[in-house]
């Protein structure tokens, strides 16, 4: 079975950028693999057209109630089998965690906070 991959850097347009060889490592080295982006909506220009990118999922920039519960359904519906969060803080830890992956990456460096969400450290 191909893994899916979820890869979270919502926010920061510089961080997002550096973080998109990511994408083109994952591909060559598990060319079966969805590749999915999760990004706030301004960030989402620098991602679209990306050849190694099979999805992207857009949260909004200034999410409601409304808006988190549906993105909760569309991660736990994806059924990701890893996600890898680039952020280290509450929000992407949370999603990588929200995803059901059975492998959940973070930093080592992250805010204490965001470490639940992590069954693996990176340095």
């Amino acid at each position: 079975m191909a893994e899916r991959i979820l890869l979270v850097r919502m926010s920061s347009l510089g961080d997002v950028i550096h973080a998109t060889p990511v994408a083109r490592a994952l591909k060559r080295a598990l060319p079966d693999c969805h590749l999915t982006w999760l990004a706030f909506a301004r960030m989402t220009a620098p991602l679209q057209g990306n050849p190694h990118l099979d999805e992207i999922i857009t949260v909004p920039d200034r999410p409601g109630l409304s808006d988190l519960l549906h993105l909760w359904w569309r991660l736990k519906a994806a059924q990701f089998t890893i996600a890898i969060d680039f952020e280290g803080i509450l929000r992407g830890a949370a999603a990588a965690y929200t995803s059901g992956a059975f492998r959940r990456i973070g930093k080592r460096r992250t805010l204490l906070e965001a470490q639940f969400a992590y069954n693996e450290l990176v340095p």
